[in-house]
């Protein structure tokens, strides 16, 4: 799988467009989360901690494939 995120620009890009609709995607189901707790009185601590879980998976997901893709980018470049 390296292999091909290092070698292939558009398998690379995909790759980042598909992590930032999934990004997209879980920001819309927090919002969804929060609209339900605060209708049914879960406690603010509760959904701070579930969406913060969710969030923190994802950006560290994110940041690390852009990471990779910056990498691979700055050494095909040289």
């Amino acid at each position: 799988m390296i292999d091909k995120f290092e070698k292939y620009h558009i398998f690379r890009r995909l790759i980042l467009v598909f992590l930032c609709a999934m990004y997209a995607y879980v920001t819309i189901e927090s919002f969804s989360f929060a609209r339900f707790g605060i209708n049914n009185n879960v406690g603010a601590t509760d959904i701070v901690i579930v969406i913060g879980s969710l969030q923190t998976l994802m950006t560290v997901v994110l940041g690390y494939s852009f990471k990779l893709y910056s990498t691979s980018r700055d050494r095909n470049a040289e």
